[in-house]
């Protein structure tokens, strides 16, 4: 969200977002967790390869 306000001397990690304020000379961090989905892929493969398109992959 914007704008927030970031401190002097403040880094913020690279793919990082920011949604509130970040203190004087700290380093903010702001990274969505993880989330795994067990056989997807095949799943995704396999209603392409219903549609027709190529079912091949991980690009």
């Amino acid at each position: 969200m914007a704008p927030v306000e970031v401190g002097e001397g403040s880094y913020i990690a690279a793919g990082s977002v920011i949604t509130e304020a970040v203190a004087e000379d700290t380093l903010a961090l702001g990274r969505a967790r993880q989330v795994a989905k067990a056989g997807w892929p095949s799943k995704r493969r396999a209603a392409k390869c219903e549609d027709g398109k190529p079912g091949g992959g991980g690009q």
